[in-house]
Parts: C-alpha cells; structure tokens; sequence
C-alpha cells in the first residue's frame, strides 16, 4: 500500500468499524510524538505511538503513550516475536 492511499484506506475502515475519526495530512515532520504534539498543539501524552512487532507471523500492535518509551530491546528479545520492517507484508 503507498502512503499515497492511507487517507482513503483509513478513514473507510474506521467507517466500516463504527469507528469516527479525522485523518490529518501534516507538510512538517510527524515522525515523533513530539514533532506530532506539536503540529496538533497538544500535549505528548495525548499522542499514540504505535509499533509492530511480528508473533509467530501474525502482526501485534504495541501502543503507547507518546510521553513513554517501548522498551523494544525488551519486545524484541522474547522468542518468536520480532519487530515488523517496512518490507514486512
């Protein structure tokens, strides 16, 4: 999926979940919770960070706080669970 067709992908499927929600397309960096904090004028905490990992092929989402770190050496060092690369399908 190019980056080019998440505003059209993630809104449909947060319809089709019940879900309601607005997906923003910033020209500045959003890369960390701090640069997203910013472009949002909100707090960092009120940021999500969001990591994939891969469990024995099948992709876990770790979400946290994005004034907390995920200790991903921590993640990654448990058997059968690796941390997902953009190639990941």
């Amino acid at each position: 999926m190019s980056e080019h067709t998440l505003p059209v992908t993630v809104p449909a499927a947060l319809r089709a979940a019940g879900a309601s929600g607005e997906v923003r397309e910033f020209s500045d960096s959003t890369k960390t919770a701090a640069d997203a904090a910013a472009a949002l004028g909100c707090a960092v905490g009120a940021i999500a960070n969001s990591l994939i990992f891969i469990a024995d092929g099948t992709p876990l989402l770790v979400l946290a706080s994005g004034a907390h770190r995920v200790d991903v050496d921590f993640l990654a060092g448990r058997p059968r669970l690796r941390r997902a690369t953009a190639g990941d399908p």
